[in-house]
């Protein structure tokens, strides 16, 4: 690739980047040193500290996401043991009343079905709702996968969105986004 070819292509993510209002982007393993580096860059971009606090912790169940049905895995030397590929990208609306906060993975196909429920589920129920189904996830060890989505959904306090984009037959690349309402100082 021409060094030209290399100026063209970070120019053009510049300009894709301020287009779209990206305060964060990573794509790699979801380690801890990583979770702990967006955590940082949280700190810098939200007015009060419940918006941050929402945001960081939205990113962290959404990193955790990642980890539990990513299809990319590698091992973490830092984390020993195995970590989930993907991308986490935190932006603003164009007023900054609001930040989504976004991840996305590739799944194997067959999980889609079972991630399309749980969601679709989870996205229906009321405050009160949620919290039952929260604490019943907390008794019930083998389905406390969406106690994280869960978590996700009341501190956000917005719906989750997601897309299943097929990339080959066995895999999909799966996008998960919510909006966080900016909390005034």
């Amino acid at each position: 690739m021409s060094q030209q070819n290399n100026n063209d292509t970070t120019y053009d993510f510049y300009k894709l980047v301020e287009e779209h209002h990206i305060l964060l982007a990573f794509q790699g393993m979801m380690t801890t040193d990583v979770l702990t580096m967006m955590g940082r860059n949280v700190k810098e971009q939200a007015e009060s500290d419940i918006t941050r606090r929402r945001i960081f912790s939205v990113m962290v169940e959404l990193v955790q996401n990642i980890n539990l049905y990513s299809a990319e895995k590698d091992y973490s030397e830092s984390d020993k043991k195995m970590v989930g590929k993907g991308i986490v990208v935190i932006a603003t609306n164009d007023d900054e009343s609001a930040f989504t906060v976004g991840s996305g993975n590739t799944v194997k196909n067959e999980q889609i079905d079972y991630l399309k429920q749980k969601l679709d589920y989870i996205n229906q129920l009321d405050d009160e709702q949620l919290r039952g189904y929260f604490r019943q996830q907390l008794r019930t060890p083998e389905d406390q996968d969406s106690t994280g989505l869960v978590g996700v959904i009341r501190k956000a306090k917005n719906p989750l969105r997601y897309e299943f984009l097929p990339t080959d037959n066995e895999h999909s690349f799966f996008i998960l986004t919510v909006q966080i309402n900016q909390e005034k100082k």
